[in-house]
C-alpha cells in the first residue's frame, strides 16, 4: 500500500521544494496539481522512479475544469501540458472531478476525456450522494474511451453522508477503486488538513476497517494542506499514520527513517517563511 502527498505551491515553497521535502522522508507517492507544470524543469527529476498521479483543474479552485468550453484555451492549455509532460513525469493516472462548471458542455468534457492516454480517476464531489456518483460514473465510464477507474475522497463523502454512511461505496464500484483521497477535517468544512489538527472529525478507526474490509492494496494520498512548521509536522506524522495501516515491516522502516531525519527537516525549515493559511485543493 502506497502512501503519499499532494504536490502543488504553498506560498514561497514551488512544487519541487515540497517534492524534495518528501522525496527525503521517503514518501513513495506524489499527486502533482496543475501548479506543477509551472515548475516542470525542476519538478521532471525528482519525480523518477516515484508512483504520480497527476490531478485536473477544479473549477472552483482554477475558475474552469474539462466541462469549461467557454473557457477552451485554458483547458487546451492544461490537456496540451498532460500530452506533453504526462509521460516524462511517469503519470498513471490523472484524479478529474465530475463537471462542475455552470456553463459545462458534457460532450466537450467527454472530448476530452477522451483524449487522455492514462488512466482517468473519476473522483466523488463533497454533497454528491454515492449512489448518485456510481450512476454518473457507470454513465461516463460508458461513454468513453479513456480508461476510467475511481478516486474516492474520504472527507468528501463524509460530509456527504455523516460518519454512518461514510464507507457504503457501492459494491459495483469496488473493483475499479485502487485509489484514495484522504486528509482531516471539522464537521461541515473540507478543511484538507493533516491529522492531529484541532478540531478534527475524520474516524480514523472506521477507515482502518474500511482498508481491511475491501483488502485494499491500492495507493492512499494525503491531500492536506499544512499551516506552518506544527502542520507540517502533524503530515509527516499523518503519513505515519496511514503506513500503520499497511503491511507491518514497512511501516517500522518508514518509522526509523522519519524518526532520524524529521529533526532535520524541521530545523532547515525554521528559517523559512511558511503560509499560514494553504490554498485549498480538491
Amino acid at each position: 500500500m502506497k502512501v503519499g502527498q499532494t504536490i502543488q505551491s504553498l506560498g514561497q515553497l514551488k512544487p519541487s521544494h515540497i517534492i524534495s521535502m518528501a522525496n527525503f522522508l521517503g514518501f513513495e507517492h506524489l499527486e502533482l496539481d496543475p501548479t506543477s507544470f509551472d515548475d516542470i524543469e525542476a519538478v521532471l527529476p525528482l519525480v523518477k522512479k516515484k508512483s504520480v498521479i497527476l490531478h485536473a483543474p477544479y473549477y472552483f479552485d482554477w475558475g474552469f475544469d474539462l466541462s469549461s468550453i467557454k473557457q477552451s484555451e485554458k483547458v487546451e492549455k492544461y490537456m496540451k501540458n498532460l500530452e506533453t509532460y504526462g509521460n516524462a513525469l511517469g503519470a498513471h493516472g490523472i484524479v478529474v472531478h465530475p463537471p462542475m462548471d455552470p456553463d459545462k458542455d458534457e460532450e466537450y468534457y467527454l472530448k476530452n476525456l477522451d483524449r487522455i492516454k492514462i488512466t482517468v480517476l473519476l473522483e466523488n464531489l463533497p454533497g454528491q450522494k454515492l449512489e448518485d456518483f456510481k450512476t454518473w460514473y457507470l454513465d461516463t465510464k460508458s461513454k468513453t474511451k479513456a480508461n476510467v477507474g475511481m478516486c474516492f475522497d474520504v472527507p468528501h463523502s463524509f460530509l456527504t453522508h455523516g460518519k454512518d454512511d461514510l464507507f457504503n461505496i457501492p459494491e459495483i464500484l469496488l473493483p475499479d477503486l485502487n485509489y484514495i483521497h484522504i486528509s482531516e477535517l471539522n464537521a461541515d468544512t473540507d478543511c484538507h488538513w493533516p491529522f492531529g489538527t484541532e478540531g478534527g472529525a475524520l474516524p480514523l478507526d472506521l477507515f482502518e476497517k474500511f482498508l481491511k474490509r475491501i483488502k485494499f492494496k491500492g495507493t492512499i494520498n494525503m491531500e492536506m494542506m499544512p499551516s506552518g512548521l506544527e502542520g507540517i509536522e502533524n503530515l509527516i506524522d499523518s503519513y505515519l499514520i496511514l503506513k500503520k495501516f499497511g503491511p507491518k515491516l514497512p511501516y517500522i522502516l518508514k518509522k526509523i527513517r522519519i524518526s532520524l531525519l524529521k529533526p532535520l527537516l524541521m530545523k532547515k525549515l525554521k528559517n523559512v517563511p511558511l503560509q499560514a493559511e494553504p490554498d485549498k485543493h480538491n
